[in-house]
């Protein structure tokens, strides 16, 4: 994708264990403040850390830990709403030209355990079970509905990398006028099953977290709901501007990256070529750092090939924990607060780089460009 500096993110509402405003992610980043504890919903059987929405907080209830989609539908109504007291996105613009972009990995995973008690005690045909908010599209139609976008939706489950995806896929929306603004949606709550794999797989570190750390020993899994508008804005000041990004695929491994990150190097020499920008330009790079041994490991030697060594690299997962699919739009809210934060002192340049790096290599990096939230 060639430079299109006008688009922007101009906009953002959230719910995570990290905070549920700017305003809180700018203090904890400050602070450098986990949004991780042992004390959680599911600490009867997962003894690692994990990061929770404050729920109560946003009025929502815990009434069953299991049914992980009612309050994930409950969260995003929640962010919307402060979204849409936040911006004019949905007064300024035809409900026809507003899309909706969404990147999740388990929403809809609570109907199937509802069906498969069903299936177990009532012997109906499996067919005669299945609903349509089983599918992981269906809360992008609950929200198209609820605040009128008449536009494009779209839901986009490329494991860690979906929000990010759901977030290139929107800004080329808008660039090619497909709408003439998207929201985006990062979504992930914690449920069983997503808990229990990790754990099986023993990825999950007993510890806080250490991402591009010698001492790393797994992730902390972490929910997030995020919200973002990207639209044109002529005012370099408003908003912080997309700069460039590149998404490819390198198909290596259902779950393992290529060996020593080719294809992650790859992706992020691309955004910058795209970019029209040198390696040196970059004052910020926000990995997708999850604090494995294999991802950090390849992802440091891809960084270390381009940049020289790992000094920018400021993997915050380490605060946040792993939001799954949401973490790309996170990450990406946060890294423009940090090039809007340190404007004046440690980063010279007006240049961040965010990494997104999924299951199956699908592997995307972003240029974003100081502006302001």
């Amino acid at each position: 994708m060639r430079v299109h500096s006008n688009i922007a993110i101009t906009s953002a509402a959230l719910a995570s264990s990290f905070g549920c405003s700017t305003e809180e992610l700018r203090a904890n980043l400050a602070a450098e403040r986990r949004g991780l504890s042992f004390t959680h919903r599911f600490s009867d059987r997962i003894n690692s850390p994990l990061g929770e929405i404050p729920w109560n907080d946003l009025g929502i209830p815990i009434r069953d830990p299991s049914d992980s989609d009612s309050l994930l539908l409950q969260g995003c109504q929640a962010v919307f709403a402060r979204l849409k007291e936040k911006s004019e996105v949905f007064q300024r613009y035809p409900s026809s030209r507003l899309g909706l972009f969404i990147g999740t990995t388990t929403c809809g995973i609570s109907g199937f355990f509802d069906v498969t008690r069903e299936l177990k005690n009532s012997g109906r045909a499996l067919n005669s079970l299945l609903k349509a908010d089983m599918q992981q599209a269906w809360v992008g139609r609950k929200l198209a509905s609820e605040f009128a976008i008449r536009g494009p939706v779209y839901t986009f489950s490329s494991s860690c990398a979906a929000s990010a995806q759901a977030f290139v896929m929107a800004h080329d929306s808008v660039r090619m006028g497909w709408v003439d603004a998207a929201i985006v949606l990062g979504v992930d709550v914690l449920n069983s099953v997503t808990l229990h794999g990790f754990d099986a797989l023993q990825l999950l570190d007993p510890n806080y977290c250490q991402p591009f750390s010698e001492a790393r020993a797994g992730i902390n899994l972490s929910e997030a709901i995020v919200a973002m508008v990207l639209e044109k804005e002529e005012d370099p000041s408003i908003g912080t501007r997309v700069r460039s990004y590149a998404a490819l695929t390198e198909g290596h491994h259902m779950t393992q990256p290529a060996p020593e990150g080719v294809g992650m190097q790859r992706c992020m020499e691309m955004a910058l070529v795209q970019a029209g920008l040198e390696p040196h330009e970059i004052s910020y790079i926000n990995p997708h750092g999850t604090a494995t041994l294999a991802n950090d490991a390849g992802e440091a030697l891809a960084i270390g090939q381009i940049f020289g060594d790992t000094s920018l690299v400021h993997p915050t997962k380490r605060y946040t924990g792993h939001t799954l699919g949401a973490s790309g739009a996170l990450e990406l809210l946060i890294s423009s607060l940090m090039l809007e934060a340190n404007h004046s002192s440690a980063f010279q340049n007006a240049y961040a780089l965010k990494n997104s790096f999924g299951f199956g290599g699908s592997n995307i990096s972003i240029v974003l460009q100081r502006g302001s939230l």
